[in-house]
């Protein structure tokens, strides 16, 4: 039955489009805890954004836009961090 087959197709796609959105909002919550981590012990050091990036080599704008969750960190600027701290 050509009919249940695709109904079938549309199930699967709005399955993994649920998918899909879940996983999003996960990636973005955890955009959010690394731009809550960041702010707050850039704020223990007494840093300013500005005095941070010049340590880690990266701009006051990519600072900013890591601790509003705006980016998803790459892996040299996490390594970066972890050499600094």
């Amino acid at each position: 039955t050509h009919r249940g087959h695709l109904s079938r197709q549309v199930f699967d796609y709005e399955s993994a489009m649920r998918v899909t959105d879940s996983f999003r909002q996960e990636l973005m919550l955890e955009r959010q805890k690394f731009g809550a981590k960041l702010r707050a012990t850039r704020a223990i050091l007494n840093l300013s954004q500005a005095e941070l990036a010049f340590r880690i080599g990266l701009t006051q704008r990519s600072i900013h836009r890591l601790e509003q969750a705006q980016v998803e960190p790459k892996r040299a600027t996490i390594c970066a961090f972890e050499r600094f701290w």
